[in-house]
């Protein structure tokens, strides 16, 4: 029989992901930990590239100076995971961790907590002049920290729900300075709002969170302003009573346009149907409640998923507590999935459990392949096939997808998902323990296109041809944000396994703001053997309406068809439709 904390998993957790969607080389933890906290607080860093890669830790005080140093090798294909004390073995005060690499598949995350009452990860924090954050209490401390040698000045502003600015807090940073701030010594406004972070040089920092009546404390990464999507996905929503836990979503989401916008929150209980609300939201305004409250959900136990959706940007937040036994995890909202990706750690044995969730939004089937790799970068097991199909969810511990997890005589190692056909999935890993009343999610990350990592075991993915990546550019600037009568060329990576030159159908097609088809034209193209580029030329209409455009790459090859789909952005166009929109095609290929 399962513990209530492996229950709740199965039953609950259905999926959730805190996705890094874009590599990094430089790797920012912006919490500081006292060399007590050091001695608890572990990392783990993967390496997905061909080469042994040498991972660079650096230990920042709380004056900037450096405090500790050291190296830790990382071999191709295999993970390392180790306590910080083990690590920075001389520190002797507090400070924060930075990690440099050469490589842009070295990735890692955080865990920090005493493993008792309290733990929860992060990944690193992204490094951006414009960041922003939920906060969910006046308790939340926001973690700062300076990453580079630039000196500069950072600007805290706390926004009411309404928009209006309720305090200001200017604080001079020298290089690779940090600082926490308490929100309550800004503002006491105790209300789900917007936090905004504004750099005269880039900046990384995240957020921790203790609700009323619990014991555990979360952890939330701030997100870069810029380019933040209108279209939030939350895989995920749990409210009520579930044996002897008692769980609470608490949903937090704000405007970053510079407009007002009404927002469409679309909350889809599981067998259910879909149940709307809709909240006008001013610049810097905010939307912060219970999942129950906004949709006025029954005192029983009721899980689903939720959609957040605008005409301008947005960014969100989800924090899930069970004020039974105080545990709290909280979660950013989802956009764009992957078709390969990872979780960085494993533990399966004692009382501890990981379980994976796994999401497919698209509108056909994903054949998911998931596969446990110890530390050294053997397979554990077999790899764990099934079908997802589209718009469905898989929750499930990773020990029954793989049993001989919990035949191991020592944790670690880490979790690789892909799908054979290319369809992205999003996805969520989560530790939980069976008895102490603590859960933590563990970041995943999505690998680059150029990466060549093939799991043990795993060969190729067994697709003969498969859409990589999709990006747009101006003909000669990669870029998201596009203006009316702007040149737009969509390029699509394709890769073609067969070892020949074989002929495609390929199909491209632009959903508008409103999820309305503005076209879609197909033909068939020669791809050559190994990985090539197909570029499809055209421009944004004189007409066309503000928002998020979507577009779909589809190629399909004998009986197989291929996916991938990414936005882009137009503004300073219309927000009326209009009829007769011109086509936004110039037919080169």
């Amino acid at each position: 029989m399962l513990s209530a904390g492996r229950n709740w998993f199965l039953l609950a957790l259905v999926s959730l992901f805190a996705w890094s969607a874009e590599a990094q080389s430089r790797l920012n933890f912006p919490r500081v930990l006292s060399p007590q906290e050091l001695r608890t607080t572990g990392f783990a860093l993967v390496n997905t590239s061909s080469s042994q890669v040498a991972a660079n830790f650096y230990l920042y005080g709380n004056d900037g100076q450096l405090a500790g140093s050291a190296t830790l090798n990382v071999p191709a294909g295999k993970q390392v995971s180790k306590l910080g004390s083990e690590i920075l073995t001389s520190a002797s005060v507090s400070g924060w961790v930075q990690v440099t690499s050469s490589s842009s598949e070295l990735q890692g995350f955080e865990i920090v907590g005493d493993f008792a009452t309290v733990a929860d990860g992060a990944g690193p924090a992204p490094e951006s002049t414009q960041l922003s954050l939920i906060d969910f209490s006046r308790e939340d401390v926001i973690h700062i920290v300076n990453p580079g040698s630039q000196s500069g000045t950072v600007q805290v502003t706390l926004y009411s729900a309404n928009g209006e600015t309720l305090g200001t807090r200017s604080i001079p940073l020298t290089p690779f300075q940090p600082v926490s701030l308490r929100l309550g010594d800004v503002n006491d406004d105790d209300n789900i709002d917007l936090v905004s972070l504004s750099g005269g040089m880039a900046i990384s920092a995240s957020m921790t969170t203790k609700l009323a009546g619990g014991r555990d404390v979360a952890v939330t990464n701030a997100t870069p302003a810029s380019g933040s999507p209108l279209d939030l996905i939350f895989p995920f929503a749990l409210n009520g009573p579930q044996g002897p836990s008692n769980w609470t979503t608490f949903v937090g989401v704000a405007n970053l346009a510079s407009t007002s916008q009404t927002v469409s929150l679309v909350f889809t209980a599981d067998g259910g149907s879909p149940v709307t609300i809709q909240r006008n939201l001013a610049p810097h305004a905010s939307v912060g409640d219970s999942l129950t409250r906004l949709f006025s959900l029954p005192n029983t136990l009721t899980a689903g998923w939720l959609r957040v959706f605008g005409s301008g940007s947005l960014t969100g937040v989800v924090a899930y507590q069970d004020s039974a036994t105080g545990s709290l995890a909280t979660v950013p909202s989802q956009s764009l999935g992957a078709n390969r990706f990872f979780f960085g750690h494993i533990a399966s044995l004692g009382s501890w459990y990981t379980g994976i969730a796994l999401l497919n939004t698209a509108s056909v089937a994903a054949n998911a392949e998931v596969f446990a790799i110890d530390a050294g970068g053997q397979l554990v097991g077999s790899p764990a096939t099934f079908s997802l199909a589209g718009g469905g969810r898989r929750s499930v511990l990773l020990s029954e997808l793989v049993p001989q997890l919990l035949q191991r005589s020592s944790d670690g190692g880490f979790v690789f998902v892909r799908t054979s056909n290319s369809i992205p999935l999003l996805g969520f890993e989560i530790f939980g323990h069976a008895t102490a009343p603590i859960i933590a999610n563990v970041q995943g990350f999505s690998l680059p296109s150029t990466s060549l990592f093939v799991p043990p075991g795993g060969g190729s993915t067994g697709a003969p041809v498969t859409v990589d990546r999709v990006s747009f550019t101006d003909g000669t600037t990669s870029k998201t944000q596009f203006q009316p009568k702007d040149d737009i060329v969509y390029d699509v990576t394709v890769t073609n396994s067969t070892g020949a030159s074989v002929s495609a159908q390929v199909t491209y097609s632009v959903k508008d703001p409103r999820g309305q088809g503005l076209f879609t034209t197909s033909a068939p193209r020669t791809l050559t053997a190994g990985t090539s580029d197909l570029t499809f030329s055209g421009f944004v209409p004189s007409n066309a309406l503000n928002g998020q455009y979507t577009f779909t790459a589809t190629v399909t090859y004998q009986t197989q068809t291929a996916t991938k789909s990414a936005n882009f952005e137009v503004s300073g166009g219309t927000t009326t439709p209009s009829l007769g929109q011109e086509s936004p095609l110039t037919a080169s290929t």
